[in-house]
Protein backbone atom coordinates (compact mmCIF):
# COMPACT_ATOMS: atom_id res chain seq x y z
CA UNK A 1 0.00 0.00 0.00
CA UNK A 2 1.14 3.43 -1.19
CA UNK A 3 0.63 6.42 1.07
CA UNK A 4 -1.64 7.61 -1.93
CA UNK A 5 -3.79 4.97 -0.69
CA UNK A 6 -4.11 5.86 2.99
CA UNK A 7 -6.57 8.28 4.19
CA UNK A 8 -6.32 11.93 5.86
CA UNK A 9 -7.23 10.29 9.15
CA UNK A 10 -5.08 6.90 8.64
CA UNK A 11 -1.87 9.18 8.43
CA UNK A 12 -2.74 10.73 11.17
CA UNK A 13 -3.03 7.94 13.17
CA UNK A 14 0.13 6.36 12.51
CA UNK A 15 2.16 10.12 12.65
CA UNK A 16 0.29 10.24 16.58
CA UNK A 17 1.12 6.29 17.35
CA UNK A 18 4.86 6.97 15.99
CA UNK A 19 6.37 10.17 17.45
CA UNK A 20 8.21 9.32 20.39
CA UNK A 21 7.49 13.07 21.29
CA UNK A 22 4.12 13.56 21.26
CA UNK A 23 2.34 14.38 24.36
CA UNK A 24 -0.21 16.62 23.29
CA UNK A 25 -3.19 15.22 22.61
CA UNK A 26 -4.83 14.01 19.48
CA UNK A 27 -5.21 10.27 19.48
CA UNK A 28 -7.34 9.89 21.92
CA UNK A 29 -9.83 11.60 18.89
CA UNK A 30 -9.72 8.14 17.54
CA UNK A 31 -10.21 5.89 20.54
CA UNK A 32 -13.20 4.89 21.85
CA UNK A 33 -13.33 6.76 25.01
CA UNK A 34 -13.54 4.43 28.57
CA UNK A 35 -16.31 6.60 30.06
CA UNK A 36 -17.59 9.93 28.91
CA UNK A 37 -17.76 12.21 32.19
CA UNK A 38 -17.06 15.91 30.84
CA UNK A 39 -16.52 18.31 33.08
CA UNK A 40 -15.67 15.88 35.94
CA UNK A 41 -16.23 18.10 39.31
CA UNK A 42 -15.94 17.31 43.07
CA UNK A 43 -19.23 17.56 44.84
CA UNK A 44 -17.94 18.60 47.89
CA UNK A 45 -20.42 20.51 50.13
CA UNK A 46 -19.44 23.51 51.96
CA UNK A 47 -19.82 21.98 54.91
CA UNK A 48 -18.57 23.23 58.84
CA UNK A 49 -16.83 26.16 59.04
CA UNK A 50 -13.53 24.23 59.20
CA UNK A 51 -13.70 23.25 55.84
CA UNK A 52 -14.28 26.07 54.39
CA UNK A 53 -11.48 27.71 56.02
CA UNK A 54 -9.03 24.23 54.99
CA UNK A 55 -10.54 25.85 51.45
CA UNK A 56 -9.16 28.79 52.14
CA UNK A 57 -5.64 28.26 53.16
CA UNK A 58 -5.70 25.36 50.09
CA UNK A 59 -6.13 27.74 48.01
CA UNK A 60 -3.46 30.18 49.34
CA UNK A 61 -1.15 27.39 48.90
CA UNK A 62 -1.75 26.91 45.59
CA UNK A 63 -0.81 30.56 45.03
CA UNK A 64 2.09 30.38 46.93
CA UNK A 65 3.35 27.74 45.02
CA UNK A 66 2.69 29.60 41.83
CA UNK A 67 4.57 32.38 42.72
CA UNK A 68 7.45 30.06 44.14
CA UNK A 69 7.30 30.15 47.93
CA UNK A 70 7.16 26.47 48.43
CA UNK A 71 7.90 26.75 52.19
CA UNK A 72 5.33 29.30 52.56
CA UNK A 73 2.79 27.10 50.51
CA UNK A 74 3.54 23.94 52.57
CA UNK A 75 2.54 25.56 55.84
CA UNK A 76 -0.69 26.68 54.18
CA UNK A 77 -1.23 22.99 52.81
CA UNK A 78 -0.48 21.31 56.36
CA UNK A 79 -2.69 23.70 58.17
CA UNK A 80 -5.60 23.42 55.56
CA UNK A 81 -5.16 19.85 55.99
CA UNK A 82 -5.00 20.21 60.01
CA UNK A 83 -8.16 22.05 59.66
CA UNK A 84 -10.12 19.15 57.42
CA UNK A 85 -8.24 16.24 58.03
CA UNK A 86 -10.66 14.17 55.78
CA UNK A 87 -10.48 16.50 52.98
CA UNK A 88 -8.66 14.66 50.04
CA UNK A 89 -7.99 18.01 47.67
CA UNK A 90 -5.52 19.69 50.89
CA UNK A 91 -3.03 15.56 50.17
CA UNK A 92 -2.97 16.01 46.45
CA UNK A 93 -2.25 19.25 46.41
CA UNK A 94 0.45 19.29 48.92
CA UNK A 95 1.68 16.23 46.86
CA UNK A 96 2.53 18.27 44.23
CA UNK A 97 3.98 20.69 46.09
CA UNK A 98 6.65 17.83 47.36
CA UNK A 99 7.08 16.78 43.65
CA UNK A 100 8.59 20.63 43.25
CA UNK A 101 10.65 20.19 46.14
CA UNK A 102 12.00 16.78 44.66
CA UNK A 103 10.48 15.09 47.72
CA UNK A 104 8.67 11.76 46.03
CA UNK A 105 8.16 9.82 49.05
CA UNK A 106 6.41 12.28 50.70
CA UNK A 107 4.62 12.82 47.39
CA UNK A 108 3.57 8.94 47.23
CA UNK A 109 2.50 8.93 50.99
CA UNK A 110 0.32 12.13 50.46
CA UNK A 111 -1.04 10.86 47.03
CA UNK A 112 -2.01 7.51 48.64
CA UNK A 113 -3.73 9.37 51.30
CA UNK A 114 -5.65 11.32 48.74
CA UNK A 115 -6.93 8.40 46.81
CA UNK A 116 -7.98 6.96 50.38
CA UNK A 117 -10.22 10.01 51.45
CA UNK A 118 -11.86 9.79 47.78
CA UNK A 119 -15.22 8.56 47.63
CA UNK A 120 -17.26 9.39 44.88
CA UNK A 121 -17.77 12.79 45.89
CA UNK A 122 -14.58 13.55 44.93
CA UNK A 123 -13.77 12.11 41.66
CA UNK A 124 -11.46 15.64 40.07
CA UNK A 125 -9.62 14.83 42.91
CA UNK A 126 -9.08 10.81 42.64
CA UNK A 127 -8.64 11.23 39.17
CA UNK A 128 -5.84 14.03 39.99
CA UNK A 129 -4.05 11.91 42.61
CA UNK A 130 -3.62 9.27 40.37
CA UNK A 131 -2.17 10.39 37.53
CA UNK A 132 0.35 12.27 39.73
CA UNK A 133 1.20 8.63 41.36
CA UNK A 134 1.29 7.32 38.10
CA UNK A 135 4.07 10.02 37.04
CA UNK A 136 6.13 9.14 39.60
CA UNK A 137 5.61 5.27 39.48
CA UNK A 138 6.65 5.25 35.66
CA UNK A 139 9.70 8.02 36.78
CA UNK A 140 10.67 5.04 39.00
CA UNK A 141 10.27 2.33 36.34
CA UNK A 142 7.35 0.85 37.48
CA UNK A 143 5.36 0.58 34.15
CA UNK A 144 2.36 -1.75 35.19
CA UNK A 145 1.72 -0.27 37.97
CA UNK A 146 1.63 2.77 36.80
CA UNK A 147 -0.92 1.82 33.73
CA UNK A 148 -3.19 0.70 36.21
CA UNK A 149 -3.10 4.58 38.12
CA UNK A 150 -3.58 5.56 34.58
CA UNK A 151 -6.38 3.45 33.72
CA UNK A 152 -8.00 3.82 36.86
CA UNK A 153 -7.73 8.05 35.96
CA UNK A 154 -8.87 7.82 32.78
CA UNK A 155 -12.09 5.89 33.64
CA UNK A 156 -12.93 8.57 35.60
CA UNK A 157 -12.27 10.98 32.72
CA UNK A 158 -9.20 11.78 32.83
CA UNK A 159 -7.85 13.10 29.00
CA UNK A 160 -3.86 13.18 30.10
CA UNK A 161 -4.65 9.66 31.53
CA UNK A 162 -5.93 8.10 28.37
CA UNK A 163 -2.47 9.28 26.44
CA UNK A 164 -0.47 8.11 28.98
CA UNK A 165 -2.00 4.85 28.58
CA UNK A 166 -1.73 4.95 24.59
CA UNK A 167 2.41 5.86 25.88
CA UNK A 168 2.61 2.94 27.46
CA UNK A 169 0.66 0.49 25.50
CA UNK A 170 3.13 -2.50 24.78
CA UNK A 171 1.48 -2.94 21.48
CA UNK A 172 2.27 0.63 19.91
CA UNK A 173 5.73 0.80 21.53
CA UNK A 174 6.44 -2.61 19.59
CA UNK A 175 4.43 -1.34 15.87
CA UNK A 176 6.60 1.71 16.29
CA UNK A 177 9.87 -0.34 16.69
CA UNK A 178 9.13 -2.41 13.82
CA UNK A 179 7.99 -0.14 11.48
CA UNK A 180 11.02 2.40 12.13
CA UNK A 181 12.79 -0.59 11.70
CA UNK A 182 11.22 -0.89 8.23
CA UNK A 183 11.66 2.53 7.22
CA UNK A 184 15.55 2.50 7.87
CA UNK A 185 16.01 -1.02 5.92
Amino acid sequence: MSEKELCTRDLTILELLFDKNHSEGGLEDFVQPVKDKINVKDNEEEGTENIKKSKRLEVQGIELTEKGKLADALMKFNAAIEMAPNRPSPYNNRAQLHRFMKRDNLAFCDLNKAIELSSECFPLTKSNALCQRGILRRKLGDDDAARNDFNESAQLGSTFARQQLIVLNPYAQLCNQMVTKLMTE
